[in-house]
């Protein structure tokens, strides 16, 4: 299912009217509260409450993310044509049709020629994992220059190439973008943020929020609350700021 947008007069009618328009239980959404609303005076200024909600199920699908992904070459493609020869059990499990795979060809040569117009010596190939293509680049040159500040300039060129690719496949993958097991790494990164925030809201029994992340990030990070029986979260904010606030759930 599509995330989907509800209005109301507070976030309980919006929620409510998710329910009865997706003729679901509450406990059998995930929501997101877009804006909160404001009541206005004498009816001047009134502003609906927003939700964005979307089946807990597809959710919980949508986190099926390995940490080890980036180590699984099961189907790797690279520019020169090579294909790393892969099981026939892999081959069915992760094959692209034919129109995704050129999808992701387009985004591997888009890749190497922006690497190669910037001077950068560098080699891209992909791998299929579950719901994600995994684009490896190999540059140990250049690593810094393209993860960026704070990972800013890899993650800018996943949004593009995530984009790139809605327009030219036709199922759902998520695009990762991938150099010297950078990801592998953020996420221990993050493992440690949520750890020291959990400790936090479990001290003073108030929330704490996240620093906007993107999409990938923020999956990961509510994977890794799963753990955590006394805590819950709901995510904030609007793309591209949005971020995660996690709360200690009540006794």
């Amino acid at each position: 299912m599509e995330p989907k947008v509800y209005h109301g007069k507070n976030i309980d009618e919006a929620i409510k009217l998710a329910c009865q328009d997706l003729n679901v239980a509450r406990e059998k959404l995930h929501v997101e509260v877009i804006d909160l609303g404001k009541r206005g005076f004498l009816g001047i200024g009134r502003k609906p409450a927003t939700v964005e909600v979307t089946f807990l199920k597809d959710v919980i699908a949508d986190l099926e993310i390995s940490e080890n992904e980036n180590n699984d070459a099961n189907l790797t493609s690279t520019s020169s044509g090579a294909k790393v020869p892969v099981s026939k059990e892999a081959t069915k499990v992760n094959a692209l049709s034919p129109k995704d795979q050129a999808a992701a060809l387009k985004i591997q040569k888009m890749l190497e020629e922006l690497f190669r117009q910037s001077k950068i010596v560098a080699q891209v190939s992909y791998q299929v994992k579950d719901d994600q293509i995994i684009f490896t680049i190999d540059s140990a040159e250049y690593k810094g220059l393209i993860i960026g500040k704070k990972g800013k300039t890899i993650n800018s060129l996943q949004a593009i190439a995530q984009n790139v690719f809605s327009h030219q496949s036709e199922n759902r993958y998520y695009i990762i973008l991938d150099i010297d097991n950078y990801r592998e790494l953020r996420s221990r990164q993050i493992r440690d943020w949520l750890n020291q925030a959990v400790t936090v809201v479990r001290n003073n029994g108030r929330s704490y929020r996240f620093s906007p992340m993107i999409a990938v990030e923020r999956k990961t990070m509510i994977n890794q609350i799963s753990q955590f029986k006394d805590i819950a979260f709901r995510i904030r904010g609007r793309y591209p700021r949005k971020y995660i606030e996690i709360y200690q759930k009540l006794a």
